[in-house]
């Protein structure tokens, strides 16, 4: 059985800050990241996955809870702590690229609602 969570914090380590869309191979791998994210992510509805979800909702980096939040509501699972989560890092993160992100993830969720 995969590690599903090493996985997951490795693949959001890949995504790119603010100064890093100017290197060519760092936007490569984020790329591929976001990629490969997409599929952990189909992977992971298939299972049981609360606890793993609960557990990179609250990860050190912002672009790991970011991913994990927008997981979360696209599984329709801990809707109000991705939520959360999102705001957390829209009002705290010091890069403007991930702020954005979470402010436009939240916004479509509440476009949907």
């Amino acid at each position: 059985m995969q590690d599903y969570y090493k996985l997951f914090v490795q693949l959001s380590l890949q995504q790119c800050w603010k100064e890093d869309y100017d290197n060519n191979r760092k936007v490569s791998l984020h790329n591929k990241a976001m990629a490969r994210l997409q599929q952990l992510s189909e992977e992971l509805a298939e299972t049981e996955c609360t606890e793993l979800m609960t557990k990179l909702l609250i990860h050190e980096d912002d672009r790991v809870k970011i991913n994990a939040a927008n997981c979360c509501l696209k599984m329709n699972l801990l809707v109000e702590e991705a939520k959360a989560t999102l705001e957390n890092v829209m009002n705290n993160c010091e890069d403007p690229v991930w702020c954005f992100s979470a402010k436009m993830i939240l916004s479509k969720t509440e476009y949907d609602d």
